[in-house]
Formats: C-alpha cells, sequence, structure tokens
C-alpha cells in the first residue's frame, strides 16, 4: 500500500463494475470492514476506502458521485506524501519488501506470504509480523513490540531478526 486513502467508481450498468466488485470483496476476506450505504462502501481510518457506484450509469461519472469523489481526493490530498503512522503490508517475496518505514529484510518462508501491521502513533511502535524473520525500521530508536516482546533500541533504523519464535536487535547490517 503505497497512500493511505483509496476509491473506486464504477456506474452501476457500467460492465467493468465488476473489478471494484472484485476488490471491495478481496478487502473484506483480508479484514477491512465497510459500512454500506445506498451506491457507495465505506471504511474509516487512516486506510480509507471508498467504493461509489452511479445509479443507472454506464461508463461514466454520475454527477452526484463526482461531487463525492471529487470532495474524497481533497481530503487524501492532504495528507499526500506524509508516512502513515499505522501500516497493513503483506509480500510473498523480499524483492518487493518495502512499505514506507518498514522494510521486510528476512522471511521465514519464501514466495508464501508474509503480513506486517504497524503502529506508531503512541510513543511505543506495535508491529505484528506473520512469516517475517528479519525486519527494518527507518527512523529513530525507541520502544518496540513485535508480536506481543518488548524490544527497545537506541539506535536510529533498527533492524530486528527473529530467531525460534523470539525477536531480538541485530547489529548485523
Amino acid at each position: 500500500m503505497h497512500s493511505t486513502r483509496h476509491y473506486r467508481y464504477g456506474g452501476e450498468i457500467d460492465p467493468q463494475a465488476q473489478g471494484a466488485v472484485n476488490i471491495r470483496e478481496q478487502l473484506t476476506r483480508e479484514g477491512f470492514h465497510f459500512e454500506k450505504g445506498p451506491y457507495r462502501w465505506t471504511t474509516h481510518g487512516p486506510a480509507a476506502r471508498l467504493f461509489l457506484t452511479g445509479p443507472n450509469t454506464a461508463h461514466k461519472f454520475h454527477p452526484d458521485s463526482k461531487k463525492e469523489s471529487e470532495e474524497f481526493i481533497v481530503k487524501a490530498l492532504e495528507t499526500a506524501g506524509k508516512a502513515p503512522s499505522h501500516l497493513r503490508f503483506a509480500t510473498y517475496t523480499t524483492r518487493y519488501n518495502r512499505c514506507f518505514w518498514i522494510t521486510v529484510e528476512g522471511l521465514e518462508r519464501s514466495y508464501e506470504r508474509a503480513d506486517v501491521e504497524a503502529n506508531r502513533e503512541t510513543t511505543q511502535t506495535v508491529i505484528t509480523a506473520k512469516n517475517v524473520s528479519r525486519l527494518k525500521i527507518s527512523g529513530p530508536g525507541g520502544e518496540f513490540e513485535l508480536d506481543g516482546q518488548k524490544v527497545a533500541s537506541k539506535a536510529s533504523n533498527p533492524v530486528f531478526e527473529k530467531k525460534n519464535g523470539r525477536w531480538s536487535l541485530t547489529g548485523r547490517p
């Protein structure tokens, strides 16, 4: 995820509308919860999602939907270019391993899904990781909680390694 707000639009009778439905259904399977309203589905929070449907509209914008879409974009632009404090990231390889301030440097099992959820809104950075064996956090040191385990680092850009189910700070680049 490289931006914190996403939206999709499609006309109700647009032959391409199924694409947005497929994305929304997959996000639901991934744990996103949508509020359904007439012709719109939304999530809230730092990674807001908006799915709009133009009523009785083919492959073009419905005027009411266009207005709502433009309002959503203006709000999203207020935080554009800023790293979010909350991340949800999935990868299957260390080739595509970075999301803002999190870098997955090692996997327990290559080519199997790895998930990272990280939050640094408080004085402590809280991270849950699945199928991750090495993790770099860009930014200042401090208090970290990795999968429920507290680990501190005074160094900037700390790198943590998981061995035998336990996370530790590593000095190796």
